[in-house]
């Protein structure tokens, strides 16, 4: 049976969603799409919310979708019966899926300016190779020397996110949270 606002297999997961149906209810990352379309054939509308969000209600999950982005953004467990100590490892979790994001962005960011700074310096070189005056050679030095150190400070910061992650990592074995 369908829903009356939707057809189950219309809505696509995001990635938060497969992350958190892997998490809150243990199924496979290749399998979450099924799964949320068995979910949603056993599911209700409960209610509308702003920018075409649709909430649906089965017996096992509360599932958000976005009409407009035939999307499912988000899947949470219907019974908060957890013992405590597998809601901190959630909680454990869901921190560390949120540093894994925040360290993949930085990184991104880290290696978009260090290109510009590479193609930066290919082409002072050049344009030393090309000045005639050394004098022209000798402020062109300076500036490949700056951009240089740019260069170093990008990758001192690359390190010290790597190492921030690390932590993170370390921090959520304690819980018994592994990390991908």
């Amino acid at each position: 049976m369908t829903n009356a606002k939707t057809t189950p297999a219309r809505y696509t997961p995001s990635t938060h969603a497969v992350d958190q149906v892997n998490i809150r209810f243990g199924v496979e990352k290749s399998n979450v799409h099924a799964w949320i379309i068995a979910e949603m054939a056993k599911a209700t509308y409960v209610m509308s919310r702003p920018a075409g969000r649709l909430i649906y209600e089965s017996a096992d999950a509360r599932i958000i979708v976005s009409e407009n982005a035939a999307t499912t953004i988000s899947v949470t467990p219907m019974q908060d019966d957890l013992p405590v100590h597998d809601k901190v490892r959630a909680l454990v979790q869901r921190q560390l899926t949120q540093a894994i994001a925040v360290h993949r962005k930085q990184t991104r960011a880290i290696n978009i300016e260090r290109a510009r700074k590479d193609v930066a310096v290919a082409q002072l070189r050049l344009n030393q190779r090309l000045a005639k005056s050394p004098v022209a050679q000798t402020q062109i030095d300076r500036k490949i020397a700056l951009v240089q150190a740019a260069l170093d400070r990008l990758t001192l910061d690359q390190r010290r996110a790597d190492e921030v992650l690390e932590t993170e990592r370390r921090a959520a074995r304690m819980y018994g949270v592994v990390s991908v």
